[in-house]
């Protein structure tokens, strides 16, 4: 078909301002020009590459490919065999004894929390509206520790008892956002000592701050340190930072909601595969793959942050939080089964001897990776 004419021309525009899509696609195939901006209005869109994921142009021959010592050397192990068991369970399901469960743990660290003054979270106020909670526990790089855990409770209650607070913003230190659970954290979990279940604040506290929250994700974060902050209503990420949900390289299957928010916010195909491999990604890797957060660069992402708040404290403040519990709400009834099933998925797979031979040898090595990449 021939498109440059004027009577073609102004069919092409006839059926975009019609959003004929099926007639477009057909057209579009054979060579046609579309002004896509009049397709899409003043919504902001862009064009991706299709497949969105960047294969990589290797070949690998039987018996070519080198695993490496370690690789080897559990290869050579001999594994007992297992039944393998599927955690099925519905909402409805989640034991109201497992619920109270929950409740009480949240109880028990807002009592804990309540007098404790240190100085791993920081809480700034910006034009009386907008608090700015900051991770600064160098020590621990910003790891679940009981003082972290514990500053940040005390400054959320803080602010849920502010009635001037609009906005909450939540960011990490230098190019550490949150690096998770701390190693000896992990050995108890294994040694059935503790659960992840423990310490709710770590998926349950942005999602029940009285008002929006926006995660500045400025620099990196890992495992249960990233979804931390993806249970932000809001997320900002930086596009040098360093990204994974590391469970499965310590041998054990992902936690703190991980099957359920890493979907919610970066899509399936690309949490799926972030959840099999462990493998790091950087932000704008992430943003390549279509993740459905904002990027920018690591320099920017705190004023970006910034300029949202100010955006959403011109609201008016009862509005900001019916509409934060209605959101909110609806994501916590979902998470909450999966938060149950993860349980149950760490009582099938902590207490293999393998998993806490892999916490002994990766953790400390991975910590060190990590900081070494974004450094």
């Amino acid at each position: 078909m021939i498109f440059d004419n004027k009577d073609s021309q102004e069919f092409l525009r006839t059926i975009v301002e019609e959003k004929n899509l099926s007639q477009i696609a057909k057209l579009w195939v054979q060579g046609a020009k579309f002004d896509w901006t009049k397709l899409f209005n003043e919504t902001q869109s862009r064009i991706i590459n299709v497949p969105t994921h960047p294969f990589v142009n290797k070949r690998y021959w039987i018996g070519s490919y080198n695993h490496g010592e370690i690789a080897e050397k559990e290869s050579k192990k001999v594994i007992p065999t297992q039944t393998i068991e599927r955690v099925d369970t519905e909402l409805s399901q989640v034991p109201s004894e497992w619920l109270d469960n929950i409740k009480e743990r949240v109880r028990l660290w807002e009592k804990k929390s309540e007098s404790y003054d240190g100085d791993e979270v920081c809480l700034n106020i910006i034009e009386d509206a907008i608090a700015v909670v900051t991770l600064t526990d160098r020590e621990n790089t910003n790891t679940f520790s009981d003082k972290l855990v514990m500053s940040l409770v005390n400054k959320f209650n803080k602010i849920n008892t502010n009635p001037n607070i609009k906005a909450v913003i939540v960011t990490g230190y230098d190019n550490v956002f949150c690096m998770g659970g701390t190693q000896k954290q992990l050995i108890d979990i294994s040694n059935q000592k503790s659960k992840f279940t423990d310490t709710p604040f770590m998926f349950l506290g942005l999602l029940q701050c009285n008002v929006p929250v926006i995660s500045a994700i400025q620099g990196h974060a890992s495992g249960g340190g990233l979804l931390f902050g993806l249970y932000g209503d809001i997320v900002v990420m930086s596009k040098e930072g360093v990204y994974n949900a590391v469970f499965t390289k310590y041998g054990f299957t992902p936690g703190m909601g991980a099957t359920f928010i890493l979907k919610e916010k970066l899509g399936g195909n690309l949490a799926t595969e972030m959840m099999y491999t462990a493998k790091s990604f950087r932000g704008e890797e992430l943003e390549e793959r279509g993740a459905s957060v904002i990027f920018r660069p690591q320099e920017e992402v705190l004023n970006s942050a910034i300029r949202i708040a100010k955006l959403i404290v011109d609201k008016p403040i009862h509005s900001l939080k019916i509409l934060k519990k209605e959101l909110a709400t609806h994501i916590k009834e979902q998470l909450l089964k999966y938060i149950y099933k993860e349980e149950k998925m760490h009582d099938l797979t902590f207490n293999q001897p393998v998993v806490k031979e892999r916490i002994m040898r990766y953790y400390k090595i991975g910590k060190t990776t990590e900081n070494t990449k974004i450094n």
